[in-house]
């Protein structure tokens, strides 16, 4: 036969049956105290997790726990999940990675490397054939600014540096 233990709405210390005390508030909720001192705590709305003698108090602050077995914790391992994109499936992704080898990888990146240089290459020497146009024909190059009075504010700015 098992005797029915309450547990104290402060404290936390479990409570004998035919033991503590029982206080119900207005709106008809009930609490169990053990001991009118845990009554009066409750009452001036003490939180139970800063009074040393609580159960709460030192499960939070790991008091008493030298007898206790202690389990290790649990840590998270990180699983990687491959998912498809918009128009290929995981699976397609799983044998394409599974059939291309590492050389075959490195000569499709030299490949695209050298294609770029080349694009590169293609882009600046436009861009020195008509900057020599412009010479042969008297033009000035299109990228010259003018030099302006820099020192002076911007039209409706103050000038800030002049405190």
């Amino acid at each position: 036969m098992s005797i029915k233990t309450q547990v104290c709405a402060f404290s936390g210390f479990k409570i004998p049956v035919a033991k503590g005390r029982k206080y119900v508030r207005l709106d008809l909720k009930s609490f169990t105290f053990i001991n009118k001192k845990s009554l009066m705590q409750f009452l001036r709305k003490t939180n139970p997790r800063k009074v040393f003698w609580t159960a709460i108090y030192r499960q939070l602050n790991k008091k008493g726990q030298q007898n206790e077995l202690v389990e290790k914790k649990k840590t998270r391992r990180v699983i990687k999940v491959n998912r498809g994109y918009a128009g290929i499936s995981a699976e397609e992704i799983a044998k394409r990675k599974q059939t291309q080898s590492s050389e075959v990888l490195a000569k499709k990146r030299n490949a695209a490397i050298k294609e770029i240089k080349e694009k590169k290459a293609e882009n600046a020497a436009k861009k020195e054939a008509a900057r020599k146009e412009a010479k042969a024909n008297g033009k000035k190059a299109t990228n010259t600014y003018k030099k302006s009075n820099a020192k002076l504010p911007k039209a409706g700015h103050a000038n800030f540096n002049s405190r």
